[in-house]
């Protein structure tokens, strides 16, 4: 798995996929690399989006990364979960035509951050769609556990939101390991 987040989502990042989380910044446009994409079966984002954007952003708006340096890389069928605001648009778009299989990511604003209990957000949402995934279950399988899940630990208006723009597209009969 790859993970990148912004600075201030690093530890609610780590906290949803308990792998090497990599930020922006110190991760920016100019030096980011898309091969970096390349080769695995699941990468994780938890960057800044903004509607109708062609890029992520770390903290402070920096720009971490580009529509076209997704497309660049070959991600040879990766499943893509994108915690980040706007997921839904430009950067779905470039995901899939980068050759992700499904993408799972919001298409409005969200939030995502952490407590005593885990992540919170669109992390949390992510949490348990990575479990399903590790149960072995095809996307959409997960994702609706992840939906299932959620929602029965919903407790604000913002969490009713989240599950009502929380979207998944491509194919949703993928699972881990290509089965």
């Amino acid at each position: 798995m790859y993970a990148i987040a912004a600075k201030s989502f690093r530890v609610s990042t780590w906290l949803a996929v308990y792998q090497r989380v990599y930020t922006s910044p110190p991760i920016t446009f100019d030096d980011f690399d898309p091969s970096v994409l390349e080769g695995h079966s699941l990468i994780y984002l938890c960057l800044h989006g903004l509607s109708g954007q062609d890029y992520l952003y770390g903290d402070e708006y920096a720009t971490a990364l580009s529509g076209d340096q997704i497309r660049s890389a070959n991600l040879g069928g990766a499943i893509v979960y994108n915690a980040g605001c706007w997921g839904i648009g430009p950067i779905s778009d470039a995901l899939l035509a980068a050759g992700a299989s499904t993408v799972i990511a919001d298409s409005d604003a969200n939030w995502a951050g952490w407590n005593w209990r885990g992540p919170t957000g669109a992390n949390a949402f992510g949490k348990f769609f990575l479990r399903g995934l590790h149960k072995g279950w095809s996307t959409g399988g997960a994702f609706q556990y992840a939906y299932d899940s959620y929602s029965e630990q919903a407790r604000s208006s913002y969490d009713a939101e989240l599950l009502r723009t929380m979207c998944i597209l491509g194919d949703t009969s993928i699972a881990l390991g290509g089965t």
